[in-house]
């Protein structure tokens, strides 16, 4: 019941100390939610993306299936099509044009990139 505002503050938390690893949350975040609600929840994560600027390119592709995705579902009869349908996938639009518009990113964290863990991604004991 509540996955998808779990999912969401651990998405958020990303992004918010800049993490790469978000970016791609992000995708898989707006590609495995939930139906119900989901019309403003893409707007949610895509608000998100767009700050990681012209850094989020490299899943401007995703974000283009992403829109064949949602589409997919309403010929299908798996999400209601009009209006609900329009938000997701407006959102989605919308940040495709952000992104490709950025001129600048933030500077990138990555969680593998720490250097606090050996090679068995365990945290090291040594100083």
């Amino acid at each position: 019941m509540f996955a998808n505002e779990i999912r969401m503050g651990g998405f958020k938390a990303l992004v918010k100390y800049n993490f790469k690893e978000g970016m791609q949350a992000g995708v898989i975040l707006a590609k495995t939610q939930g139906g119900h609600g989901s019309e403003s929840r893409t707007g949610e994560i895509m608000k998100e993306l767009t700050r990681y600027g012209s850094a989020a390119r490299d899943v401007l592709p995703e974000l283009r299936e992403l829109i064949d995705m949602f589409n997919l579902q309403v010929e299908n009869r798996q999400f209601p099509g009009g209006e609900l349908n329009e938000r997701r996938v407006g959102a989605v639009e919308e940040a495709i044009k952000a992104i490709e518009a950025a001129t600048e990113a933030p500077e990138l964290r990555s969680i593998t990139a720490a250097g606090s863990a050996n090679a068995t991604g365990r945290p090291s004991t040594r100083h």
